[in-house]
């Protein structure tokens, strides 16, 4: 059988959406509305296929869910994307749904499961299921959610996912809400070294979420020398929060502490830096968290542009707006606002590029990070520092903006080791600090 060679095309109207109020932190997700999406999304191809890949007939079978009992919507809910089949639809009309057990969805079939609205259709998690991966559980590449809200009441143990998507490639998430939850989305602290490959979220919201799109590789399961490109656009993080996004490809435990390199896996994960494939976080907004509003580890070949970063709330001893450490390198920051205010002179900064200081290991130069770009970004806020690293190399900083308040120290400052710190047309150049 012949097979039929394609590109897949995307194609996407004019994007409405509203974000959560960063004044509001007793929001009520209950009574929030949404401006209604300009975005079709039966318009948006969701998969990013190699040119090779075949084409498969589907179904375009639309099944609904009514069962709103908390007993038996898990049962209902499978059973409908068992219906719809493979390229099918679940419809969730309005209301709430409300869930006491987590939900696995069927093997190897990929549907679409669509609400009427971020804030019109809610599933809520009513038990603690005990340990679990996440709530709900993905199970076929190419799944999509869309206009719907998902809450787990903080009912999980830490390290669960709203929705995990378990391994499988292609997750597409259209103005979605992930609530109270360890994780939003992505992989799970469970150590099974899953990797969310090919992920897009848009116009989706992260409330109360420790980490709102997590991936967390250990290093003794399956190496991941390579992610296919995660995309994440106009997304909101917001509530309690550790970290708005968080990629560490390298949460080991082993590579850089010295005393442990003979441990089985070690030698892996000392030389796996995960290339993430052009992965683009854009046009979001991060309210301010208490460790970081991006953080990258061990990974490679991302561009970070056009956000809002809110930096850090203070209530812990380090933060930054975004930081990056383990050997990252080849990431591009530009054209972000990133403003880290309110915190008095409190040891925190914009941007860190740092080397690998887990587990009480010595930070070496093997471990650091190298050719970053920051570049017309407009920064603001009186922490300590503004761009700070060490064990750092070849690091461009140019055209950007410090805006008042300033960085009660330097708005540039690299110490131990550094080298090949590259700056220019800052407005801060003449109090920068670079300590080779």
């Amino acid at each position: 059988m012949n097979k039929q060679l394609f590109k897949s095309l995307f194609v996407v109207s004019t994007l409405a959406f509203s974000l959560f109020s960063c004044q509001n932190e007793s929001l009520d997700v209950e009574n929030i509305e949404l401006a209604p999406s300009a975005l079709n999304h039966e318009l948006v191809m969701k998969s990013i296929y190699a040119e090779s890949e075949t084409i498969s007939l589907s179904k375009n079978t639309t099944v609904g869910v009514t069962d709103r009992n908390p007993s038996t919507f898990a049962n209902s809910l499978i059973n409908a994307v068992r219906q719809a089949g493979n390229g099918g639809t679940v419809q969730l009309e309005a209301g709430n749904y409300y869930s006491d057990r987590t939900i696995t969805l069927p093997a190897g079939i990929k549907t679409t499961i669509k609400g009427r609205g971020k804030f019109e259709t809610k599933i809520f998690l009513t038990k603690n299921p005990g340990p679990t991966p996440g709530f709900i559980n993905i199970n076929a590449n190419g799944t999509a959610f869309t206009e719907l809200l998902v809450d787990a009441q903080n009912k999980m143990q830490y390290g669960a996912c709203a929705i995990n998507t378990n391994g499988k490639s292609d997750i597409y998430l259209y103005n979605v809400g992930l609530v109270n939850a360890s994780i939003g989305t992505g992989t799970s602290d469970n150590g099974k070294g899953l990797t969310p490959a090919g992920l897009t979220a848009i116009a989706c919201s992260f409330y109360n979420c420790d980490h709102g799109i997590n991936f967390n590789r250990q290093y003794s399961q399956t190496p991941a020398p390579w992610v296919k490109k995660v995309t994440i656009s106009a997304c909101w993080f917001g509530g309690t929060q550790a970290a708005g996004v968080s990629i560490d490809c390298g949460n080991d435990g082993i590579d850089g502490v010295v005393f442990r390199r003979g441990l089985p896996g070690a030698a892996e994960a000392t030389v796996t830096v995960t290339n993430m494939d052009g992965m683009e976080i854009k046009n979001s907004t991060f309210e301010k968290a208490s460790k970081y509003n991006i953080a990258i580890a061990k990974a490679w070949n991302i561009k970070i542009f056009n956000n809002t970063l809110k930096g850090n709330t203070g209530s812990i001893l380090y933060g930054e707006a975004i930081n990056l450490e383990h050997e990252t390198h080849n990431i591009i920051i530009e054209d972000n606002k990133i403003y880290n205010e309110g915190l008095s002179n409190q040891n925190h900064s914009y941007i860190s590029i740092l080397t690998f200081r887990d587990y009480g290991n010595s930070p070496l130069l093997e471990n650091g990070c190298r050719d970053i770009t920051i570049r017309r970004n407009e920064f603001r806020g009186d922490c300590k520092s503004g761009i700070a690293g060490e064990y750092a190399q070849r690091i461009t900083i140019n055209n950007n903006t410090f805006s008042n308040p300033r960085p009660t120290i330097r708005g540039i400052n690299f110490y131990v080791q550094s080298s090949n710190i590259w700056h220019w047309s800052n407005g801060v150049d003449n109090t920068a600090s670079i300590v080779n």
